[in-house]
């Protein structure tokens, strides 16, 4: 198996969906969180940057009850890149306030991958060291 469902399968539009949503909602919102000076500031006011925190978690919150409903990955029962994608993003909340391990959903869905070979062998071959699985 892929990592994408095959074309007309009914799970495709589902990941196609997951993986526009990931990079229209999720990663912007990142993009503010990380670089204040994008929006003018050397540091955000603490009002505007728990806007932000406020959004991602909101995110995570939908994520969760998706996943809650129709996990254990993004698209059901099959692995994709889109759990990958979200694996991604997830590691980038790791020094945030509330992480996305703080949601039992979201937090299986990354253990899974972290415990995959293909996540362990990209941590070893980038020096990653932290946000090993735990």
């Amino acid at each position: 198996a892929g990592l994408a469902p095959m074309p007309g399968s009914p799970q495709r539009a589902a990941f196609l969906q997951w993986l526009c949503f990931l990079s229209n909602q999720l990663a912007p919102t990142f993009r503010l969180w990380f670089y204040p000076p994008d929006l003018g500031f050397a540091q955000y006011p603490p009002a505007l940057q728990q806007q932000l925190a406020d959004k991602i978690t909101a995110i995570w919150q939908q994520l969760e009850l998706h996943l809650q409903q129709h996990g254990p990955w993004l698209c059901g029962e099959q692995f994709s890149a889109a759990d990958l994608l979200l694996t991604m993003y997830m590691r980038w909340s790791r020094n945030m306030p509330t992480t996305a391990l703080a949601w039992p959903a979201l937090k299986r869905l990354a253990d899974a991958c972290r415990a995959r070979p293909s996540w362990q062998q990209l941590n070893q071959a980038e020096g990653l060291t932290e946000w090993q699985l735990s």
